[in-house]
């Protein structure tokens, strides 16, 4: 999986990953890169009901940035 994850809500505006690297824009305009993140969290982030409650558990803090 790779390209736009097609996210779009109150915190995320947009996520896209590729090869490894997820990048998410928040709304807020803030963009963070995160290196080393295994497909399974970016499918886990496109399908969740509340992508930042997702990031909040599930990316923010257990990866690096780029």
């Amino acid at each position: 999986m790779q390209g736009n994850l097609g996210i779009n809500s109150s915190v995320i505006s947009s996520a896209n990953y590729e090869n490894g690297r997820l990048t998410i824009d928040f709304s807020n305009g803030k963009s963070i890169v995160y290196k080393g993140v295994p497909e399974a969290k970016a499918k886990g982030l496109k399908r969740a009901n509340s992508a930042g409650g997702y990031y909040n558990r599930n990316i923010r803090g257990a990866f690096k940035h780029a």
